[in-house]
């Protein structure tokens, strides 16, 4: 078992603390080494020190690189953010923080922008304005520099995760240190995809606390100790869980030995990994911080840049191997006599080393390369390229003996002449083929260069380092594979999975230009073996004891066969390039097809071609998304969890009798009342086809909230739009919004909407959508008029639509009848009662398309290409964001009426003041004024709320004319105003919260449910041309189409198929030519 491994992601070394000052007295020398030598004799192979200003930041810096195991933060602390303004110049500020960070950077030692966020908190130090202004400025740091987010968030989840939304595409990902919020704030941050969250001492400190971090998902945790505060006391409550101790005394009885009372230190992060254990039940501790470190890794480490911190990780039993050539290698080993006893100078540099070392073995510097063990470590060869790793080997042996240091040559003229072929298997070399390093004391001779070629060398556990060759390499292709000669290192090396060991493999077979199969591929054990025939390399991999891993157990690194013989189409399958791919697809959703073929050909020199390239962007999708398969198996899970989340939603779906996928429907509880207590009797269908790998289409339904925003009250995702199909989505939106309103929809009348309507909600009203009928219209004179003559026609349709009296409509449909008495029959014909202004009977609020929901169909747009579950998530997480959001920015009006409807009020307060209102008995006035046609009467009903001009009916706010009766008879217009266009109404709308759905692509284990349904993916998948069919109606106009742009045509066949089909849509009269 390897030794506990942890990297502190939070060390304030810049504290006044570490360097003995203690509220401003000096009580001790600083002792930030003797601090570090107990955090790395504790485990801590990292450390990140934070950054909390421009100048901590410098100084963070400065201490980071006194360590090869050091690292630090560049940003300025919420508390401290007053520091831009206060220089006088904040774009000045600004910049000298991202020159900071790329000299950091430059240096290997800035991993983070931060620490930066909201900190309600301590807002004496610096107001919340100032703060969310400059921790939204930082995400431009983090953009520049491509760096993550290190994040600090104190009493302010709301405005630090809106800041965060409006920002999620400038940084990569992050960590939201120091964490000691709700349940509530740790599954927002954690509905971030790219958050991880870090504990300390502060997350642990009472009962609720541990119940917090109980629930957080270990892939999407780090910890840390914020040192020196943070530390875990006697009453915090995770304290019983507490098994590392050190000894401490006082300041005053500073002792460098001991701990200091009431200073928190980075070898205490031992102890939050032991409280994040033992409240979590977990016993083998060694595999948790594995897990923590793997992800402090991901998110500030994932090149593993610093090679000889990489090197101290125990149990990574790596081996080197050098490239060769054809010609012999050779490895020159010496003992650190020479460095120690050669006049060795602080400001020795790399190339003076090499020369001195090529003038005492009589051969040139400009063919070799050095490479050292660190000491106790015979498994991993640290590689000296540039003065900084000459440097720190000095400083990792300076207490040792004995030091072994290689000097590996390769023939110069070979080196120049590098094939692109795979090296010969029957060339490969080993150190204990070649030659033998020896291990001396400081005080043994230098020259040992005689004879060595006969000796053997084996390692102090017996294993024998193996010197491999990887593919030759040409200097513009297979750059890629370089990094993966050392995937697989020999007997020992452990995975967290087989898939993690078989991927490796596969990586590790490419770069080293080899076939292989499987022996034996079971559950608990692997056997691979090397495809040539009597080729003697073979692997076994079995699960370790009583753990999770995958250990190796035997290897024989040798080969006989020749690796040139392997052909590229083994060694680029479609999971391969996917796996190699999905990082970059993370990154670049619209990674092209032709960009993955072309990326692959200049790092590996693999050829793809273009159907090979599709599919492997499917299967890296697959694996970054979850299986699209899976997910319809996951719809029962699914629909219970949304119900048990949501209470009151509305989570249904029906399978064909085949149990493939037929539709879902879905409402949350917080739609349903939003709409009931809060939205006008108005509701909005239409559908959007969904593109995904199943295609199918989504129907919703749209209510509009005061503000005129959109409001989604349910949604489906349906096989097909058929009448069927809609009856059944009205059924169950029926039972979601029942209600003794009378209803107005807008909507489309074909696709069997306009008898599914009928059929279902019996007395609303239905008002065909405008632009459908337009559409309709356009079409059905296409070939009959020209142009402009269609133009004008449509123009005088929407006119007549609009129209709010008889007059105006019939004035609109003269005008078209002049054109064309067919058109003007048209339009009669097509039921002006369910469109027109002047005869429509229910209310729409001056609402006359069904496409009003477009926003919600650009959500889908996004997320439609995701598995169904992550699709239907998505929808929820964007709707659940703008419910907050709108209810926070509600509580800010103070107006009666919401802010848009206020100012509509105002402009009709404005205009009746200029007219003149005749009183008569009742409630009917007479309202007089001047236009430029002359004089116009309108008569207004208070008690109906109505006036002849139809604008307050159409409205739901009073028209000038009613405004004038008010303020003629002294009463208030806000008393006329429609109750649905109040500021009231609009928080009702927003009330109620949709709330997250856990584990959607992941059922716990152990959690039953009732339902027990199989299902599958649909069965009837869309037609193949149906991608290239609206391809050609884009270009049917175009007699010169290029077939290499179309992605949906694979093969000759599909060729034939795009071409017949372009021939049987339309009329090719002109010359057709297709380019190859």
């Amino acid at each position: 078992m390897a030794p506990i491994r942890m990297i502190d992601i939070a060390v304030n070394f810049t504290d006044g603390m570490f360097k003995g000052i203690y509220n401003g007295k000096q009580h001790h020398v600083s002792d930030i080494a003797t601090v570090l030598s107990r955090a790395w004799n504790a485990g801590v192979d990292r450390i990140i020190v934070t950054g909390g200003s421009l100048e901590e930041s410098k100084e963070a810096l400065a201490i980071a690189e006194t360590d090869g195991r050091l690292f630090c933060t560049v940003g300025v602390h919420p508390t401290r953010c007053k520091e831009f303004e206060e220089s006088g110049d904040p774009e000045k500020h600004f910049q000298a923080l991202l020159a900071l960070a790329k000299e950091g950077i430059q240096k290997g030692k800035v991993v983070a922008i931060g620490e930066c966020g909201l900190d309600y908190d301590r807002l004496h130090f610096c107001p919340a304005e100032i703060q969310k202004k400059y921790f939204e400025k930082q995400f431009e740091l983090a953009y520049a520099t491509k760096l993550p987010m290190f994040l600090h968030m104190r009493a302010a989840a709301e405005d630090f995760c809106e800041i965060m939304q409006q920002n999620i595409s400038k940084f990569s990902g992050g960590v939201t240190h120091s964490f000691t919020g709700t349940a509530e704030d740790r599954d927002k941050l954690l509905s971030f995809h790219n958050m991880y969250i870090g504990i300390n001492g502060c997350s642990l400190k009472m009962a609720e606390n541990l119940d917090v971090v109980k629930d957080i998902p270990l892939e999407r945790m780090m910890i840390e100790t914020d040192s020196p505060y943070c530390e875990i006391k006697s009453t915090h409550a995770g304290i019983k869980f507490v098994k590392s101790l050190w000894p401490s005394k006082k300041k005053e009885k500073y002792d460098q030995e001991s701990l200091v009372k009431g200073r928190n230190e980075p070898c205490l992060v031992r102890q939050v990994l032991e409280v994040v254990a033992g409240c979590r039940g977990i016993s083998d501790i060694d595999q948790l911080s594995a897990t923590l470190y793997q992800n402090t890794c991901r998110v500030f480490f994932p090149q593993d840049l610093d090679a000889a911190a990489d090197a101290l990780l125990a149990g990574r039993h790596e081996r080197f191997n050098p490239l060769l050539t054809k010609s012999k290698l050779k490895i020159l080993p010496f003992s650190c006599f020479f460095i120690k006893g050669h006049g060795w100078e602080e400001n020795h540099s790399n190339i003076d080393f090499k020369s001195e070392i090529a003038e005492m073995f009589n051969f040139s510097s400009n063919n070799m390369s050095i490479k050292y063990f660190l000491p106790g470590n015979k498994k991993t060869l640290i590689t000296i390229s540039k003065d900084k790793d000459l440097q720190r080997m000095v400083n990792f042996i300076d207490d040792t003996s004995t030091v072994d240091v290689f000097v590996v040559l390769e023939d110069a003229a070979a080196a120049r002449n590098v094939s692109n072929m795979p090296a010969s298997r029957s060339s490969r070399t080993t150190i204990s083929e070649a030659v033998v390093p020896i291990v001396a004391p400081a005080n043994a001779a230098v020259g040992m260069n005689d004879g060595i070629d006969q000796l053997d060398m084996d390692m102090a556990d017996g294993t024998s380092l193996d010197c491999m060759p990887i593919n030759t390499i040409d200097g513009k292709h297979h750059k890629a594979a370089q990094n993966w000669e050392n995937m697989i290192t020999g007997v020992d090396q452990r995975f967290n999975s087989f898939n993690e060991f078989r991927e490796a493999l596969h990586k590790y077979s490419i770069a080293h230009g080899f076939a292989y199969r499987y022996k034996q591929n079971v559950s608990h054990r692997v056997t691979v073996k090397c495809k040539a025939q009597g080729c003697p390399w073979r692997i076994y991999a079995s699960r370790l004891s009583t753990t999770q891993l995958i250990c190796i157990k035997k290897m024989n690194p040798t080969h006989t066969c020749e690796g040139a013989s392997v052909k590229a189409g083994y060694r680029a399958t479609r999971g391969w390039v996917g796996s190699i791919i999905k990082e970059k697809l993370k990154a670049s959703p619209n990674y092209k097809p032709k960009d993955i073929a072309n990326d692959i050909k200049r790092e590996y020199g693999i050829q793809l071609n273009y159907s090979q390239a599709w599919r492997a962007k499917e299967i890296a999708r697959e694996q970054l998304q979850g299986s699209f398969k899976e997910a319809y198996n996951l719809l029962p899970y699914f629909c219970e969890k949304i119900k048990e989340t949501n209470p009151g939603s509305i989570a249904t779906f029906n399978t064909k009798d085949d149990s493939s996928f037929h539709r879902l429907f879905v409402s949350f509880h917080a739609s349903i009342s939003g709409f009931l207590q809060g939205c006008r009797p108005l509701i909005f269908l239409d559908s959007t086809t969904m593109n995904s790998k199943y295609q199918g289409m989504l129907l919703a339904a749209i209510a509009a909230d005061a503000e005129d925003g959109i409001f989604p009250v349910a949604f489906a995702v349906v096989d097909d739009e058929t009448e069927d199909n809609w009856t059944w989505f009205l059924r169950e939106l029926k039972s979601a919004v029942s209600t003794s309103t009378q209803l107005t929809f807008v909507a489309d009348f074909q696709n069997g909407l306009k008898r599914a309507l009928a059929d279902v909600f019996v007395k609303c009203y239905h008002s065909y959508c405008l632009r459908h009928l337009a559409d309709k219209l356009n079409r059905d004179l296409k070939g009959q008029f020209s142009h402009d003559a269609r133009r004008f026609m449509i123009n005088d349709f929407y006119t007549a639509a609009r129209a709010p009296r008889l007059e105006g409509f019939q004035r609109a449909t003269e005008s078209i009848k002049c054109i064309s008495p067919e058109a003007y029959d048209w339009v009669i014909q097509s039921e002006p009662e369910h469109w027109a202004n002047a005869f429509f009977g229910g209310a729409r609020y001056n609402h006359m398309i069904s496409s009003f929901g477009q926003e919600f169909y650009s959500w889908v747009s996004e997320a439609h290409e995701y598995p169904i579950t992550h699709m239907i998530d998505l929808l929820r997480g964007k709707m659940m964001e703008t419910i907050y959001k709108r209810r926070v920015d509600s509580s800010q009006w103070m107006t009666k009426l919401t802010p848009s409807n206020e100012e509509k009020l105002q402009k009709e307060t404005a205009m009746a003041r200029s007219l003149q209102v005749l009183l008569t008995q009742g409630s009917v006035f007479e309202v007089r004024g001047e236009c430029v046609e002359g004089t116009f009467v309108e008569v207004v009903n208070i008690d109906h709320w109505d006036c002849s001009c139809k604008g307050w009916q159409l409205t739901g706010l009073p028209c000038c004319h009613a405004i004038a009766v008010f303020e003629c008879i002294g009463r208030s217009s806000y008393d006329y105003c429609s109750r649905y266009l109040t500021t009231e109404s609009f928080r009702l709308t927003y009330a109620e919260s949709i709330h997250p759905v856990p584990n959607i692509d992941r059922p716990i284990e152990d959690e039953s449910l009732d339902v027990a349904v199989t299902v599958t993916p649909p069965t009837k998948r869309p037609p193949a041309n149906a991608r290239a069919l609206a391809t050609t109606r884009r270009l049917a106009k175009n007699p010169s189409v290029d077939v290499g742009h179309l992605e949906c045509l694979d093969d000759l066949l599909a060729v034939a198929c795009f071409l017949s089909l372009l021939v049987s849509c339309f009329d090719l009269s002109s010359p057709f030519r297709v380019l190859t």
